[in-house]
């Protein structure tokens, strides 16, 4: 500070309200900062301060004004474009908060928290090893750093390196006990690796110290990973109105799995999407094109491996007409290519990896290729990258198959399903306009179907008695759920129920579950993951499977029909809810469609004590394989095409708008 006079009231009154500021009481803060001011209106650091405290209280504009006054003042004050770099930031001005911060190290090189806002930047622009880069060097100068081992943390677990993520959390919360992102972040990681109640613990203590930063739908979600239902509805019912009349960010995936309500999740997705939403990113609209060039698709997607979207769609990329169309696959999955991967790249015109291209590199590079339409897989799944859309990879961008609802972005313009998904009075709750085809799911009619069952007596079953199934993610079973199951089980002697169990501690849950309901806890058979072909093998020990609400089974369905089961619903109120009763249709058996809890118990117990009509349903889902719909790969992948021509030619007119893709 260059006055003088009265030097030490100054720097007093200033160390004051910076130590107030550091604790956290801004309104304090604040008014000494500006007492200061206003004796002595010229003192950088001072207007530096004012405009930290006024991004606190998110006005912006009034902080970028101070701090560029404060540099005006002083050009070389490295802490003043530090803290303008911090504004910039929360405007998501991130190029320009990038180059305050490397300014700002340019003027002191050892400025420890310019290289950690640094890392933060390249971080939100995925630009991951050069982020790790800089938080290595704030944790060799300050080894108790807790956002920057928390950071690498998370960079890691985007990365899919879900263990050395954990340490890096660990490290975290040694350095600051109070963390709560920490505990959240941990949780989270804990809970991808299985260790659900450990994750719960750590949700529960993110909660404690900041509720603002804790996520209950994904600490809901770890309980039902676990099957523990205790204050499930207390808790259902709280995040549901959290939804309704919240700010807060809650992850949409998980409302999936917990609300039934179509605005919620849609209310959900906005809010999510925030984050992700740029305004006024355009792309120049290209000449209409002559007939002789073809309209270029790129799919993009971080499940280009052995993941269900991918052995859904491979066929699809192989069959496309390749005299109307280019086809591009963009893959951004963290983990190593496998054989679906290779099996990918193989039948697309051009397999692009672009794991370690930042979002803003990825629209670039997409936009120079001439992308026409832009097809995201994954939505917000575990590798999805919403962020990518937000920068505008293409002139008409849809969502397909891998996210079960809306995204609730302004940056995804259409949404495919079909009538049995979303009907017109529904579509109110989609930000998408929705592209309507005769079914929804892609298919691959080459996958394997093992002819020779598992041995019986292995898996424990009789030789009697009905054998029910719902191998979905535990995830999915909620407590009314499965009081519906034991109503069934209660009602079809010698009936018994197989699911999928992670571990020994899910079983013990559901077995304990099962005898509260005043069923024995040996009606409930659990079967470890298997390989593929084993796993859709156990579907010949199969009478009936058991669908869940208000998450369907969606691939798992789709195999369970495959192998010839019948597969019985309830008709939801969302798309995540109507997932079976579409895959039902396309293989016509509409029967199978429940309409209401009670109508649900009712056809299972039908059918558990009917074998003529199980039988009857059996052989007709069995002779479908070779005419449905729902197998059909050239006919959807033709359905695929007829929407994308429509967009293109919506695109010519300048229209955004649903549609109705007549069949082939």
């Amino acid at each position: 500070m260059k006055n003088k006079k009265n030097a030490l009231p100054l720097e007093t009154m200033f160390h004051q309200a910076q130590d107030l500021y550091v604790a956290g009481n801004i309104t304090r803060a604040k008014k000494i900062f500006q007492e200061i001011q206003k004796k002595y209106p010229n003192v950088g650091p001072v207007l530096s301060m004012l405009s930290s405290i006024a991004v606190e209280e998110k006005q912006y504009e009034h902080a970028l004004q101070l701090v560029d006054q404060a540099i005006q003042i002083d050009p070389s004050d490295a802490v003043a474009h530090n803290n303008r770099g911090n504004v910039l930031s929360a405007m998501q001005q991130t190029e320009a908060a990038k180059a305050s911060f490397v300014k700002a190290l340019s003027l002191n090189p050892e400025y420890i928290q310019a290289h950690y806002n640094l890392g933060v930047v390249l971080e939100d622009q995925q630009q991951w090893d050069q982020a790790v880069a800089r938080y290595h060097y704030v944790l060799a100068h300050e080894p108790g750093f807790a956002l920057a081992h928390n950071n690498i943390g998370v960079v890691f677990r985007q990365q899919g390196k879900k263990h050395e993520a954990l340490s890096c959390f660990d490290r975290a919360i040694q350095s600051d006990p109070r963390l709560a992102k920490a505990y959240q972040n941990r949780a989270n990681t804990r809970s991808d690796l299985g260790h659900y109640e450990e994750a719960i613990a750590d949700y529960r203590r993110a909660r404690q110290l900041d509720v603002e930063v804790a996520d209950p739908g994904t600490e809901l979600l770890t309980h039902l990973h676990l099957a523990d239902w205790e204050s499930y509805a207390e808790k259902k019912k709280e995040i549901e109105t959290e939804a309704l009349i919240s700010t807060r960010r809650i992850s949409p995936f998980t409302m999936l799995s917990i609300s039934d309500r179509p605005e919620i999740q849609q209310l959900t997705a906005q809010q999510w999407a925030k984050q992700y939403d740029k305004q006024n990113i355009a792309i120049e609209k290209t000449p209409k094109r002559s007939e002789k060039n073809k309209i270029k698709i790129g799919y993009f997607s971080g499940d280009f491996r052995s993941h269900p979207v991918a052995a859904l769609m491979v066929q699809v990329f192989a069959q496309h007409n390749r005299e109307k169309f280019e086809v591009y696959a963009f893959s951004y999955c963290p983990l190593e290519e496998d054989a679906v991967s290779h099996r990918i790249a193989s039948v697309v015109d051009h397999w692009l990896n672009v794991r370690d291209k930042s979002a803003k590199e990825i629209a670039e590079q997409a936009r120079r290729l001439a992308i026409d339409i832009a097809i995201d897989l994954s939505g917000y799944t575990e590798y999805g990258r919403p962020e990518i859309f937000a920068e505008r990879v293409a002139l008409s961008q849809i969502s397909y198959l891998g996210y079960l609802g809306t995204l609730g972005s302004s940056s995804v313009d259409y949404l495919i399903a079909d009538q049995i998904l979303i009907t017109q009075q529904d579509a109110q709750f989609y930000n998408e306009k929705i592209i309507y085809l005769p079914w929804y799911q892609a298919n691959d009619q080459d996958r394997p179907r093992p002819t020779t069952a598992p041995d019986r007596n292995t898996l424990g079953l009789s030789e009697r008695g009905v054998v029910y199934a719902s191998f979905n993610h535990t995830y999915k079973i909620n407590p009314e759920v499965f009081g519906d199951w034991m109503d069934i089980l209660r009602a079809v002697p010698d009936s018994v129920l197989m699911l999928l169990a992670a571990n020994d501690r899910i079983a013990s849950h559901l077995r304990q579950a099962a005898a509260n309901a005043g069923i024995d806890a040996r009606r409930l058979l659990f079967v470890p993951r298997k390989k593929y072909e084993d796993y859709l093998a156990q579907y010949h020990l199969v009478d009936l499977f058991l669908d869940t609400s208000p998450y369907n089974a969606g691939t798992t369905a789709s195999d369970a029909l495959w192998m010839g089961v019948p597969v019985l619903t309830k008709y939801g109120k969302t798309f995540a809810g109507r997932m079976a009763a579409s895959l039902l249709h396309a293989v016509g058996v509409p029967e199978l469609i429940a309409q209401s809890k009670e109508d649900y118990i009712k056809k299972a117990i039908q059918l558990g004590t009917d074998k003529v009509q199980r039988d009857q349903l059996k052989r007709k889902i069995t002779a479908s394989r070779a005419s449905a719909a729902l197998y059909d790969t050239p006919r959807c992948t033709a359905n695929l095409e007829r929407a994308y021509e429509t967009i293109d030619q919506q695109q010519a007119d300048g229209l955004v708008e649903s549609f109705v893709v007549e069949p082939v």
